[in-house]
């Protein structure tokens, strides 16, 4: 985060599909923006629609979708709190 804007992000899903994945509309939504809860919010949500989860014995399509917006959410949420300010 520099002057209150996101200059890099990653997000990479594990168990979303087929391989592993990045995330890389939500990173977009993301970048040169302040980390807002509403930013962070729609970055999450952007997650559902790039995953490819697979139903199985542990868990359906639909919680693993609510899973991965979940766990993106708590990550951005926790790295925007980490993030130095005003250091690229």
């Amino acid at each position: 985060v520099v002057d209150e804007r996101v200059v890099d992000a990653r997000i990479g899903l594990m168990a979303a599909g087929v391989t592993a994945l990045r995330a890389s509309d939500s990173e977009a939504i993301l970048l040169d923006r302040e980390p807002t809860d509403a930013v962070i919010e729609e970055a999450s949500r952007a997650v559902e629609g790039v995953i490819a989860p697979l139903e199985d014995v542990h868990a359906t399509e639909e919680y693993k979708r609510q899973l991965a917006y979940v766990t993106t959410k708590r990550a951005l949420t926790k790295a925007r709190q980490r993030a130095p300010v005003g250091v690229a």
